[in-house]
This record gives C-alpha cells, structure tokens and sequence, in this order.
C-alpha cells in the first residue's frame, strides 16, 4: 500500500479503519496503521505539488524545491522496495536543497537516517547475493553427489576426490562477514562442507586400503594401518571387515607355510628318537612340535606329510605309554608288598591304577598277576589294619584317631554294622561333653521341660543310658519330676481315679533309682547328678506314702462296690474285699461299705451253716430248706451247696421245688436288674417280667406285696432305660448316617432324647443314671450341633440353587457336602435338576472340543454323560438321539479312543468323598504299564495318564476321582493290591473341571506297589459309573476284587482318649516325628503290645517221608512231653490263631500235636486238618490264660462268650445251678478230664472229641460205590484216574445230573457265587492239596461229608433248603451282614433295606424304617423272631432255620443281572492266606467322626535283647526301631478322617511290636478309636 497510489491508500486506510472500530478487535500492528494515517495526510498535502511541480514554499537553490526533496527523501526511505540507489538519488536531490532544509535539525537527522538506511540496504542487497550464490553452489554440489549415488560409480580408478569444496568454501569466508544473518545458510553449508570432506577423506582412505590389498608383497602392517585410518573415519565395515579378513588370511597363510616347514624339521627329528627307543620321554619336545606343526599347518589328512607325522605320533606315544605303564607298575608293586601303612595310603590305589592301564596294553600275564596277588595282600592287610584301629580308637575313645580310622575303613570295605557302629561311636564322642554340660545344666533346676530336651537330644546322638551314667539319671530324674508333678495335682484335687496303675509306675521308677544311686559315685559322674537326683528321689517318696494310701482306698471302694452291687454273684469275694477295706479304713475309705460288706458276709456264713445244717438233716421240713435255699441262694451260697439243697427239694418236695426255683429265678432276676454289663435293659426287663409271669402263674407261689411291688418299681426302672436306650440308639443312627435326617427331625429326637433322660432320671436305676444319662447328655449336645450343622449346610444348598450365577463347581461343593452331613436326598432334588442342566448345557460343544484338541478320555466321558443323563431327550441332545458316537469321532469307536472300565457304588462299595474314613471303601483299579514283548525294552520316557469319570446314570451326580498309591512302610509289609491310610497322591480331579479328570505320571513299575485309581462319590449316591484310561504309552487296568479288602481275620478294638483330666492326663505325651529321638513325654502315649501266638515250627525235613496210609507219631519221650513241663505255651494256640476262614496245611496241622503227650492207637480215627484248625479255634477260645489248658471257669466264659463254642460242647449260654445247666457242663468237663487235675489239656481235648463227638464214617453200600464210580468216571474225562478243577465244571455243563448230585449249578459265571462254590467244594475233596481229586479221595469226602458239612455249614447240613437256594439265601445275607462279622445286627439290617431294595423285599420291610409309620415296630419284630437266642444278633444258623420254618411267606427275590450272588462269610470260601501275617494299625476319630486334632500311629519293634520286663517299649531310639508309621515321612499327623500303619508280624518271640497312637502335641484333647486288624489271630495287650 505504500507504493500504492494516495487513492488507494486512502481507500485502504477507510476499510482498515471500518473494520477496526470495534474496541474489542485490537490490531495486531497498530504501528502500520499510525505510519498509513501519516502518509495519507502527506499525500493529501503535497500530491497536487508532486503532481505538477508547484507548490506554495520557494524552491531551493539549486531549483528544486525543499518540499520535493523532502518528500522524494521520504518516500525512497519508505519504498518498501528498499532500493538502494533510489535512496542514493534521493541523498543526492537533498544536497541541491536550501541551506535552511540542509542545515536544519530536521533535515539533519534525515540526512543520517537516509544514509544510514541506504547503508543497511545495500548490506542487505549483498547479503541477499552472497545467499543466492551460496545456495546454489550447494544445490550444485548436492546434484553431483546425487549423480555419483544414482550412477554408483566412485571414481577409486581417480587420483581426486569425487567432490570440489573450494567455490562453496570461498562463499563460506564472504557468508562470515554478515554475522547472524547467514547463519542458518552457513550451518548448512557447513554441514555439506563437512560431510562431503568426509566423503572425499574416506575415497581417499579406500585408495590406500586398495593400493596396500594389492600389494603383492602383503604388507600386513600397511594394510592394517590403512583399515586403522579408514576406521577411524568411518570407512563402511564391510570395507574394513574384508580388509581385516584379508590380514588374518594372510597371517594364517604365512603361519602355516611356517608350520609346514617345522613339522618337515621335527618330524626329521623326531623319527630318530623313534628308531633309538630310550627313556621315558625321551623326545617330548619333538612330539610336541610336530603335533603344533600339524594344528597350524593346515594340510589335509590325507597329506603324506601329515600321515608320516600321525604315524610316528602313534608309534611313539605306544612305545613312551608302555615304558611308563611298566615302570609304574613296578614301582606301585614295590610300595604294596610292604602292605598298607598309614603314611603310604595311596599304595593300593595307585596299584590298582597302575593294574588297570597296563592290562589294556598287552603286558606280561605273570607280571600282571603278580601285581594282582599284591594289591590282594595290600587290601587284606589294609581291612586288617582298619578293624584293628576301629577297636583300638574306641577303646581309647580318640577322637582324631577314630575319625581317622572311619575313613580308611569305609575305603576298605568293612563291614556295615562294624562301620556304623564306629561312625555312631563317633559322634558320641564329639557330642560326649556337650551333651554332659547341656544334662549337668538342667539338672540343677527342676524344669521338667528342659530336662526331658535334653534328653531328648542325647539319644537323638545315640547316648545309652548303659554307656552314660549322666545320660541315665537324667532320665529317672525325668520320670520322677513328671511323677511328682502328677502326684501333687492328686493330691490337691483328691482325684485317684487309675491312681494305683501309676502308682506301680512310680515305684518301678523308684526302684532303678534305688539301685543306681549308689552307682552314680563310682561311675565319677558330676556332684550335681548325685545330689539333684537324691533330691528329686526324696521330693517323690515324700508324696508316695500319701498316694498308696488314695490308690489303696480307691481299689478297696472300687472292690467294695462292684461286690456289694451283686452280692448274690460276688459272695465269695467278700472275706478279701473286707480285708482290703479294713486296710483301707484308716486311711480314709468310708467305713459304712466296710460295714456292709461285714454284714453281707455274715449273713453268708449264717445261712451257708444253715443250709448245710439241713441238707446234711436225715429229716427236714419243705418250708425251712426252702427259707434256706432262698437266702442261701441271693447270698451267693456255694454252687455245689445249691445243687445239694437243689436236689434235695427236687426228690423230696418236688412241687414245692418248683415253686421255689421259680421264686429264686424272680428274685435273682430281681437282684441282677442293675447288671448293666451282663445283660441290655430289654433282656433284663423281658427276664422280670417272664419271672414274674411265672411266678403269678404258678399254683401254691404266693408272692408277697413287697416283692410284687419291687416287680412294678424295677420294671418302671427298666422300661425307662430300655426307653432311654432306644433313643440313645436312634440318636447314634442319626449322627452316623444310619437314619438321613433334616434338622426338624434331629430336633424331634433331642426332645424324645431329652424326655427319655427325664424319665430315666426319675425311675430308673442308679447304675443305669450313671452310665446312660452322661452319654445322653453328649448326645443331646451333639444332635443341637448337628442340626444347626445340617441347616446351614441346606441353607447353602438352596442358596446356591436359588442364585444365578451359581456355577456347577459350586453345586458339586454344597452337594458333597449336604450329602456327606446325612441331609437327606429329598431334600435335595432341586439342586440335583439344577447340576444336570449344567451338566447338559455345554456338552455337545465341549464333547466336540474335547474331540478336536485330541483329549479321547475326556470326549469318551463327555460321550457317556449325554447318555447317562439323557440328553437326547433335549433340544441340544441331537449328536446322541441314534447313539452313534463314530458321526462325531470321524468312525473310531470308544473302544479306541480310550479303555473303559464300568462299575458301580453300591452297599460297602460305596465309600463317600474322599476325606472321609470310609473312602477306600468304594472300588478301586490297577493302573500299570503293559509289559513289553520278550526281547524288546521298555520304553524310558514316562508314561502320562489321564482317567475320566462319568456317570453311569442320574446318580451318582458328584464324582471324583483320584491316582493314589501306599506309601513304603506299607509296600514293605506287602500290602499289594491293599489300599491303607497314609498312601501318597499322585493326582486328583478338581471342582472345576468340566467333567472329573485326573491326570497323573505313572512312577517306575512296582509290584509292591502299585497306582490306584479310586472313583468316589457324596455319600449316599448310588449308582453306576463310567471310567475312561488314556496313557502315552499302553497300560492294563485292573479292578481289585473284594479279595484283598476281606483279607482281616481278626479285629482288636480299643478306645483311647487324650483329656486334660485323670486318668487321662497321664496319656498325654505327644508327638514323634522322622526318625528323630522323642521327648521322654511320647513314652507315656498308650501302648499296645501286639504278637501272634506260640506256634511250634513245623520239623526240618530230614530225608524220611511219613507213611502215606499213617501219619507219623512222636518217638521220642521229649516228644511226647506236657506243654507245661517244657515250659512254653500250648501249641493249640497256633490253630487258635487260624480264623474262620483259615485252613492250615496238613504239615501244619500234624506239627500242631507234635511235641503233645502221643493220643493212644485205640482213641478214634485220625483227623484232618480241617477238623484240627476247628479244634484249634475252639481250644484257643477257651484258653483265655494261653497256658495251654482250660479250667471250669474258662470254659463257662467261653460258653458265655460265644454261641459256637457253646453248641459244640452241647451246652446252653447261661450256666445256671436252677435249670440243670451246672450239671451238664460238670459231666462234659469230667469227661475231658482224663487225669481228673481239674484242667483239661490238648491231647484230653482232642482225645474227647474223637472219641464223643466226631462222627464214624459209615459203611459203604456196593451200590453207592457204583454209582460213585459212574459219575467219577463220567467227570475223569482224560481217564488218568484224577479230576480236575476243568473237568468238574464240564462235567456239571453237560450233565444236569451230575451238577446236581455235587449240589453244583450247571452254568459258572464270574461274580454270580457260582465260582466260589465250586472251588471250595473241590478244595472240600481235594485233601492233599494237589489241584486234583483221586477216586480216594472222592471216596472219602462223601464218606465223611455228613461230618464237614455239620460243622461247616451248620444248620446247613441238616437243611431242606437245596444249595442253589442256600447261595440266593447267602446273596442277601451277606448284604445285610456289612461287618462281615458272621452275624447281622439291627443297625445292619437298617441300612441293607435302605442300601438295597432286594432286601427290603426279601424281609417285607420299607426301605426307611421310621418310627412314625411303624416300619420301626415291624422291623423289631421281625428282627425278635429271626433272633432265636435273644443275643441280638442273628447268626447264619438262625436266619437259614427261620426261612425254612417261613419259606412260605418269605419268596427268595429273583436274581437280577446288575447283582451277583454272594454266599454268606461263614459259607464263602475263605481268602488265600498270607505267608507272612499282616497287621494294620488303624486310628479313627470316635462317634461322630469329627477330627478333634492332628494323630499318628507308630508301629515299634525292640531290637534283640532290649525288650524290658512288662514288654514296653524300651525309651531310647537306639534300642528300638519304626517298623512303620502313618502318613509320608515327615509328615506323620495328619488332621485326617484315618490315619493307619502296617508292618508284617513274625511268629518269633522277639518278632512282637508295639503300637503306639498319638497325638501331635501334649495340650491337644482328642478321642478315637483303634483297630488292630491282622490276617491271623493276634494277641494284644496294653502295657502304657
């Protein structure tokens, strides 16, 4: 706008100014604006002078005026063209102005202003041309540098470098003048400047490298001096690599032509060491030098040079090894003759090194052997020289030496004992003063604690008591503060409950003290040992006196009143209970029952005299001997007394003798209604009340009010506890699982629990109050619990229904645990319809995934759950509506994919979740690598598998499944194919998984020890189930049978209980874990002696073999000698030990009477071992003492005890003077007893059977020897005289007749029972074991049939039930018999009609037997007329007579296919037996199953010769050792629902262990069970 025309700016001016008059628009060069409005105004002024030269002020003098020049002046000066000359035009006009404009300030400064600017302008104008220049002078050079780029041609051939820098450096020196303003453009040019220098330096650079790499010469120095300077400018490094390349090429090259002229020089050289072999070593160097010579010259192999140097290398090193080999032997030989010496160690080894090399180089065979006599004599002697110093070290008790000693002995290989022996020796000496400081140090002060540490960790280091006498009364001292401690708190709390048990203890304790004492003194053991223990020793007796009397006065009353509670039965202890309680009196027993007893004791004698008086009368009246006999009789009179008077009234007055055995059974049955013991509330209400019946009804009996009112007021007593029991009963059931129940319901049985303790409080009997109301009251603490306890667990259940988001994890949890807490199914349905469509809603897709990612187990138990729950029946259900699974799986079947195994939870085999104690009830497999063919090697990887389990149906619904397998100890005792607690797990399914899936590796094949998968389920979800195997390698599953589970014959069950209250307290001990020492306390755990009996071992084979027709006799006196005069327990013990189902051999059963008294030729015909192992058993009942005899008393307990015994000799299970029983068993007794000792030995016994009891065979009918013949001959099929097992079965398959003249089915089938029954039947005639049955002994079983089959089967024998029946009977007898006892209880019988609806069918009962629907009272009397005995159980016998007798009403249900026949225990064949027994330790939490806290089992067993008197366990780790232990090691407790350990047991007298069960710590409080299962009969006995 300036240049512009005044117009225009005015113009210009208005719209800047029209635009900018709002106040809020602010320009942004407000200075523009000011300098226009000025120019404006000069225009409007001066254009029309400018425009025609004139104006109103005077020109200047030169003729132009000063308002031109001024205004020419201003406006050159702003032309924004800024020219230079212009203004110079414009200075010059202003000099022909007037002299007032020119000398004027104004003018003046306008002046210095116009040069000024026109000075600025023409710098500018220069700077603007020296940039231009510049900038293209760079342009110029940058399009060469491209050219050079695109043609990639650089000039190497030229001498010049590729760029000309010097124009554009010239401008660079001009741009310098004009300062900041060129200093962007000078920065860039510099940039180019510098970088082309670069550029040209490097092309330069590269010449070099070019000119020194073709230099023939192959100066490596000015070659690397090149790359060095081309480097360091930053030459490419390819250029620079390759230049480098080259030096090192050449370097080797030069090298090797070095190389190839020294290994021509040494190989010259060394060829003549070669061919004048010396030395050894001679020519080393030269070796040496032709092997560098070979590494660096670089020729080929094949070179001849470097074979000619090879094989003079060769041939050197042989001949230089061998000179070497030969003088070491030599020199190695020299040292060893000299035999082993300690300063030369080495000797041998070095010998047998040198032995080594030179057999490998083809020495002299006699040199050689001759080094190897003399390494033999250095390592005699060597083992020679180390047992000597062992034993010299040890006896010196040198540290140094005998650490020495250890070392050359382990070298020398001696013995294992002998070594560790000296290692142990050892470290006792290097602990022997520590641990004396760490013994003298506790002493001192009476902390219990501290000194049990201590000793503690003396025996940790192997110190014996025997070796350390500091060792030895620390540990008394231990056992008297620990006794002194307890005495004092009974004495405070006057608590003496078990008091005389521990009393005994102490003054075991006492005594050691006693003799050890005086010892301490020589032994030279520290005063404090001398004196802490004399003061420990008096603090002791001080209280001792003190005690005796509390446990004194405690056996007195303890004896007192288990008398004075049944005088009538208990009289004749009277005289010795009175002594003990006048003993006692001053002491502080209360001397009312001392009185009482006196007076009981007097009344005794009184009518004892009397009725002696008038039985020995010649004439007695009825009514006074019958006075007498009365209270003869309730005063516990002499049995034999009367039986006299009995007899008497019986020839003389027998009318009135009945009503007086009729007034004495009520009024003894009166007396013994509080015998809570003998007889349940039931049998003792049934006994008054039948009593009383009879005795209403008898005619000529008057009984008097008192006695009938004693009749009411004892039968309201004993309603009330039967009614109390009932409950207790019931309330049991509900908290074990027997009866399922919701909370409403366990409410209702704590209030009927609750009223029945509130009748009983107010009727019933003391002894009844004190025994049953405690334990009701429990139980009503324990149901409240257990009902808040079940609804919770319903509440979490139909939350979990209830809730959305609930996923089938967390379905599974509440499921499993509801059922494992007994609510009851129906409860619980709407969870189960919720968990199936879960189940369901995936399946199709994740059986297709499963399928595409190659899990075959996983897609074959998706494939079995559709089918299972039926998913075709739903919209997602079409890939199983044909049931094809090939469409899915591209035509591969399941059998495939994966091996499937089926089965089922059902009865016993249904064991619950795994946690619990009866998971290893439920079945179980085998898993093991398939055994390669002969000649091929397995496989070294590992083996993966992966098990699936599905459902076979709607239930089970919460499966699981897990690989487990037993620990060691157990596979040690040869547990096999036995799951026992403890076991490792070697993988489990998860909650989470979509179907359960247990993936593990299977561990290195061992027979011992094999891997488990055990499928479980939540108890009660019976049902059958679907497992699917997938391995990387081929495996073999197998299912264990029941076999191995039935493999206990004998049980032994205890109850323990670790409380903070006597007598408990004492128990307490605490833990033990590893294999390190125990504190002092774990000793007083219990402990549990547990052997087999004495058996007599069978006779050596001394070359002469029996007579095959007449079993060998004894021939010998000593042979014949009395048990008791060689004084060892009776072999009879030994077919004691053989249970049930135990058959001993023959040898066996012969070597059981050898060393008896021999049987005279005329006492009966010989036996078979059947029948001995059944004498055995029945002997061994009897011999309660073990010594080998049975006296009266033992016999009539064993009658007591069991109803066997009791029918074998013939006689009833109560003995009673009343009813002629007394009589019975004296006549059976004196019978046995031969030489009238009042005992009955073995040989009298068997002597007794033969002749009274066994059965003659009878004669044999020609025409049943033809028929016999017949049907062997039809059975001999291969007609060598012999049946076989094969045979049999055939034989019964084609002919019916002959299948049932052996009482055999026609068809076997695998798990129908058939199976069974024929093998023990062909075990029943084959006698010798042989696997085949002679026509002698097909003769002879039938001849002797009737025998086996009456003592066998018992009412079997004689039955008219046909064997087929009896097997369909013995299916469900063996249902309800989950005890496998022989016998089924009512609590069985419950839960087989709840298990299976076979039985409640088969019985006519409900499958829940309730008491609100009566299914409780038919229940009970039905049990009441199965039950003939009235001992509440019902026994084979008793359940085969009672269908007979009802076999009308009672139809056998029709066998199905999904339930094998199962014969009942006592006629199933018995399990193989062990060679080894077998025991299992077994520890479960007691009633209600809750783990009150972490328990262990410990099986110990004393080393020889350490077993203390009492058979304790001797407490030191050095004189015993862990057979085994639950849990892992380490790990031993366990808050588990079973902890178990199992060792086998040997028949030797130091082959006994001890179990010891424990607790983890000594505060903890706990109750459990024990059982002590064994394959043979065991002997226990508690002794801590």
């Amino acid at each position: 706008l300036v240049e512009s025309e005044p117009q225009g700016l005015e113009v210009a001016l208005q719209a800047v100014l029209a635009t900018t008059g709002d106040e809020h628009s602010p320009l942004r060069h407000p200075s523009i604006l000011q300098d226009a409005e000025r120019r404006s105004h000069v225009f409007r002024r001066c254009g029309p002078a400018l425009e025609d030269g004139s104006g109103s002020r005077p020109a200047s003098r030169g003729g132009v005026q000063d308002d031109t020049v001024l205004l020419g002046m201003r406006k050159a000066m702003g032309d924004i063209a800024a020219d230079p000359e212009q203004l110079l035009v414009a200075i010059k006009l202003f000099s022909q102005a007037s002299h007032a404009v020119r000398t004027s300030q104004v003018g003046g400064k306008l002046l210095a202003r116009a040069q000024n600017l026109e000075a600025l302008w023409r710098w500018q104008q220069d700077c603007a041309s020296t940039r231009a220049d510049m900038l293209e002078s760079v342009e110029a050079i940058l399009r060469h540098e491209a050219e050079l780029c695109a043609s990639r041609q650089q000039q190497t051939t030229s001498e010049d470098p590729p760029h000309d820098l010097e124009p554009l450096l010239k401008l660079l020196e001009r741009a310098t003048s004009f300062g900041d303003e060129m200093e962007f453009e000078r920065a860039e040019a510099g940039e180019v400047v510098n970088r082309l220098n670069l550029e040209n330096d490097r092309f330069l650079a590269r010449r070099e490298i070019d000119l020194a790499a073709k230099d023939p010469r192959e100066n490596e120095d000015a070659l690397t001096a090149a790359l060095d300077a081309g480097e360091a400018i930053g030459l490419e490094e390819h250029v620079i690599e390759a230049g480098r390349q080259l030096v090192r090429d050449w370097r080797i090259q030069h090298a090797k032509n070095a190389q190839h002229d020294e290994l021509f020089t040494s190989v010259a050289e060394l060829r003549l060491h070669v061919a004048n072999r010396g030395e050894i070593g001679a020519g080393a160097d030269e070796q040496r030098r032709v092997r560098r010579a070979i590494a660096g010259s670089g020729l080929p192999k094949d070179d001849p040079l470097v074979k000619d140097a090879v094989a003079l290398l060769k041939r050197w090193e042989g001949d230089n090894l061998a000179l070497r080999s030969e003088a070491r032997l030599q020199n190695a030989v020299r040292r060893a003759e000299k035999g082993y010496s300690p300063d030369e160690q080495s000797a041998g080894d070095l010998l047998g090194s040198a032995i080594a090399e030179v057999s490998q180089q083809g020495v002299d065979a006699q040199q050689l052997d001759n080094a190897r006599n003399a390494l033999a004599f250095w390592q005699a002697s060597r083992l020679r020289r180390a047992r000597i110093d062992l034993a010299t070290a040890m006896e010196y008790r040198d540290q140094d030496f005998l650490k020495d000693a250890v070392g050359v002995a382990r070298a020398a290989g001696v013995e294992k004992t002998l070594l560790e022996d000296a290692v142990r020796f050892l470290r006792k000496l290097q602990m022997e003063d520590e641990i004396n400081k760490l013994l003298e140090g506790v002493m001192e002060a009476r902390a219990l604690d501290s000194l049990e540490a201590a000793v503690q960790r003396a025996h940790h280091f192997d110190f014996l008591e025997d070796e350390n006498p500091m060792l030895r009364a620390g540990s008394l001292m231990a056992h008297m503060r620990f006794w002194t401690t307890e005495f004092q708190k009974v004495a405070e709390t006057r608590d003496s409950t078990g008091l005389q048990f521990d009393v005994d203890k102490a003054n075991v304790v006492l005594r050691k003290v006693e003799d050890v004492l005086p010892t301490l003194h020589a032994t030279g053991v520290p005063e404090v040992a001398f004196r802490t223990c004399e003061r420990d020793m008096k603090s002791l007796r001080l209280l001792m006196p003190k005690i005796r009397d509390l446990a004194e006065v405690r056996v007195a009353e303890d004896a007192l009143n288990r008398v004075l509670g049944a005088v009538e039965r208990y009289a004749a202890d009277l005289p010795e209970v009175i002594m003990k309680g006048d003993k006692a009196a001053p002491k502080g027993l209360d001397k009312d029952l001392v009185r009482q007893a006196k007076e009981h004791l007097k009344a005794y004698d009184s009518t004892v005299k009397d009725l002696t008086k008038l039985v020995e009368a010649e004439v007695v009246a009825g009514a006074e001997i019958k006075s007498a006999l009365i209270k003869a009789r309730l005063a516990g009179a002499p049995e034999e007394l009367i039986k006299r008077a009995s007899d008497r009234m019986d020839n003389e007055f027998p009318d009135l003798w009945q009503c007086t055995r009729v007034e004495i059974e009520l009024l003894v049955a009166l007396r013994e209604a509080d015998d809570i013991a003998e007889l349940n509330a039931a049998g003792r209400f049934m006994r008054v009340q039948n009593a009383a019946d009879e005795a209403k009804g008898m005619r000529g009996l008057e009984l008097s009010n008192d006695v009938l009112a004693e009749v009411d007021e004892i039968s309201l007593a004993l309603a009330a506890e039967r009614t109390l029991a009932v409950e207790i009963t019931q309330a049991e059931g509900m908290l074990d699982g027997t009866f399922e129940a919701d909370a409403d319901k366990l409410n209702e049985i704590v209030d009927k629990l609750k009223r029945a303790c509130t009748g009983c409080d107010a009727s019933a009997q003391e002894e009844a109050k004190n025994t049953l109301l405690p334990k009701a009251e429990v139980l009503v603490e324990k149901l409240e619990q257990e009902a808040n306890s079940r609804a919770d667990l319903l509440r979490h259940v139909r939350n979990a229904v209830q809730a959305r988001g609930t996923t089938k994890s967390e379905l599974r949890a509440v499921l499993i645990a509801a059922r494992q807490g007994f609510v009851p199914e129906s409860l619980l349905l709407d969870a189960y319809a919720k968990l199936r469509k879960k189940k369901i809603e995936f399946l199709p897709g994740n059986l297709k995934n499963a399928l595409a990612q190659g899990q075959n187990a996983v897609a074959v138990g998706l494939w079995q759950r559709g089918l299972a729950l039926k998913i075709a029946e739903e919209r997602n259900g079409a890939d199983w509506k044909d049931g094809v699974f090939e469409k899915l799986s591209n035509n591969r079947r399941l059998d495939d994919l994966a091996i499937m195994k089926m089965g089922e939870f059902s009865g016993e085999r249904s064991g619950g979740a795994f946690g619990t104690a009866t998971w290893r009830q439920n079945p179980y497999y085998i898993v093991r690598k398939r055994p390669m063919g002969k000649g091929l090697a397995s496989p070294m990887r590992a083996t993966k598998v992966t098990v699936v389990v599905a459902e076979g149906g709607q239930y089970p619904a919460t499966l699981s499944v897990h690989a487990v397998r037993n620990n060691e100890h157990a596979a040690a005792a040869g547990c096999g194919s036995v799951l026992v607690p403890g076991f490792e797990v070697l993988g489990s399914s998860q909650l989470e998984d979509e179907i359960p899936t247990c993936a593990f590796q299977l561990p290195e094949p061992d027979p011992e020890r094999p891997v488990f998968v055990v499928p479980s389920a939540a108890h009660g979800e019976h049902g059958p189930f679907v497992l699917a195997f997938e391995a990387s390698d081929e495996i073999e599953v197998e299912e264990v049978s029941d076999a191995p589970r039935t493999l206990w014959q004998c049980e032994k069950t205890v109850d323990l209980q670790w409380k903070q209250e006597r007598p408990f307290f004492v128990q307490m001990g605490g833990g033990r874990t590893g294999q390190s020492a125990p504190r002092m306390s774990w000793y007083r755990n219990p402990q549990f002696h547990v052997k087999l009996p004495w058996r007599k071992q069978a006779p050596k084979d001394d070359g002469v073999k029996p007579s095959p027709d007449k079993p060998s006799q004894p021939s010998s006196p000593q042979a014949s000698a009395s048990p008791r005069a060689a004084g060892v327990a009776s072999p009879v013990a030994a077919a004691a030990a053989a249970s049930s189902s135990f058959v001993p051999s023959s040898e066996t059963a012969l070597a059981l009477c050898e060393g008896q008294r021999a049987a005279p030729q005329d006492s009966g015909p010989e036996l078979t071992e059947k029948e001995l192992a059944q004498l055995g058993r029945i002997f061994g009942s009897c011999d309660a003492k073990g010594d080998g005899s049975i006296d009266k008393r033992e016999l009539i307990k064993a009658v007591m005890r069991d109803a066997d015994t009791a029918k074998f000799f013939g006689l009833p299970r109560k003995i009673r003077q009343e009813d002629g029983s007394r009589d019975k068993m004296e006549e059976r007794f004196q019978a046995m007893d031969a030489d009238g000792d009042r005992e009955v030995s073995w040989e009298e016994f068997v002597t007794f059977y033969k002749l009274h009891i066994k059965p003659k065979p009878p004669e044999m009918d020609p025409e049943v020897l033809t028929q016999l013949g017949t049907i062997f001959g039809e059975c001999d099929c291969q007609g060598n005289g012999s049946i076989d097992k094969k045979e049999l079965i055939r034989a019964c398959l084609r002919n019916p007749d002959t299948a049932r003249f052996f009482g055999l089915p026609m068809q076997v089938k695998k798990g129908d029972g058939s199976r069974e029954l024929i093998e023990r039947k062909f075990q029943a005639m084959d006698k010798d074991g042989d696997r085949e049955v002679t026509w002698d002994e097909f003769v002879a079983f039938f001849q002797t049939s009737c025998f086996d089959n009456t003592q066998a089967d018992g009412a079997a024998a004689t039955s008219k039930v046909g064997l087929e029946q009896q097997a369909r009977l013995g299916r469900i007898f063996s249902m309800c018999d989950s005890g496998s006892d022989g016998v089924i209880t009512k609590r069985e019988l419950i839960k087989a009609c709840r298990k299976h609806s076979q039985v409640s069918r088969f019985f006519g009962l409900a499958p829940k037997i309730a008491v609100e629907d009566g299914s409780r009272d038919h229940m009970e009397d039905l049990f009441g007329k199965l039950d003939a005995d009235g001992d509440r159980n019902i026994s084979w016998d008793e359940f085969l007579m009672f269908y007979e007798a009802n076999c009308a009403e009672i139809p056998i249900p029709e066998e199905e296919e999904d339930m094998p026949i199962v014969v009942a225990k006592k006629t199933s064949a018995p399990p193989p037996a062990r060679e080894i027994p077998l025991l299992f330790a077994r520890l479960v939490p007691v009633a209600d199953g809750n783990v009150q806290a972490p328990a262990a089992v410990h099986i110990i067993r004393n080393r020889p010769g350490a077993a203390l008197p009492g058979e304790c366990i001797v407490q030191n780790p050095g004189h015993h050792d862990i057979v085994s232990h639950s849990g892992l090691p380490g790990k031993e407790y366990a808050m588990a629902s079973e902890a178990g350990a199992v060792c086998t047991l040997s028949p030797d007298p130091e082959g006994a262990v001890v179990v010891i069960p424990s607790l983890e710590t000594q505060t903890s409080e706990a109750r459990y069970t024990l059982h002590l299962l064994c394959t043979e009969e065991i002997i226990v006995k508690r002794i801590g």
